[in-house]
């Protein structure tokens, strides 16, 4: 998984989702707990969107420390996408395919957070079934970009409450500029709903909390941006 993307959460609701027809999901987060991750960043986590610059010197002086100045009109905080999986209805549950990520708001992917599917041998042809983000994602590559979906991709996780962290940096890990973005939550599961949050964000260099609207089995979803 990419080190853009940290995840936390708790399996607070009983039950096993997975998607597709292979069970090595199914028989790996069998009575799993999702593993809680501090909403801080950890300390591997980098902040991009700062440039050095170094200051001037009076040559007739020492020479002091660099000094670090931040590039006008890129992002420079951290934003955590946070939401929670509640299944609908009864019986045996399979876990979703979910992906999170970040479009401009000519809808053209950004960046991928994460992407949480069976990782089995037949796994990967239920990608498609986010179908939003597959093609999003497909449209990235057909431009030119890299096929980063083993670096970015993860198992699907059992019901809980989630988060993922963007450090503000497109998929070559360069800064982004403030403005207008999608944050986008797709989930998709076998004999399931399929669900989709797309909510246009302005972010101004300042910082920005919101609440998400809830979409079925994707539920109490929010956004924390600091600087």
């Amino acid at each position: 998984m990419s080190r853009r993307s940290f995840l936390s959460g708790s399996a607070g609701v009983a039950g096993v989702f997975l998607i597709g027809c292979g069970t090595g999901d199914d028989d790996a987060f069998a009575g799993a707990t999702a593993e809680t991750v501090p909403t801080t960043s950890p300390s591997d986590q980098t902040t991009s969107g700062v440039a050095t610059s170094e200051t001037s010197v009076n040559q007739t002086t020492s020479p002091g420390p660099s000094v670090q100045a931040p590039k006008e009109g890129v992002l420079e905080g951290e934003l955590v996408v946070a939401f929670s999986f509640t299944p609908e209805g009864g019986g045996r549950i399979l876990n979703p395919y979910v992906a999170v990520w970040i479009e401009d708001a000519s809808g053209t992917l950004v960046d991928t957070l994460a992407v949480w599917y069976q990782q089995s041998e037949k796994g990967p042809r239920w990608l498609r079934d986010l179908k939003e983000w597959y093609s999003a994602d497909q449209g990235r590559i057909a431009a030119g970009g890299s096929d980063t979906i083993d670096a970015l991709s993860s198992a699907t996780r059992v019901a809980g409450a989630y988060e993922v962290v963007w450090d503000g940096t497109d998929s070559l890990d360069q800064p982004v500029s403030i403005g207008d973005y999608f944050v986008c939550i797709e989930a998709a599961r076998e004999h399931g709903p399929y669900e989709l949050i797309r909510e246009l964000v302005t972010f101004d260099g300042s910082a920005l909390v919101r609440a998400l609207p809830d979409n079925g089995e994707l539920t109490d979803a929010s956004i924390d941006y600091q600087i």
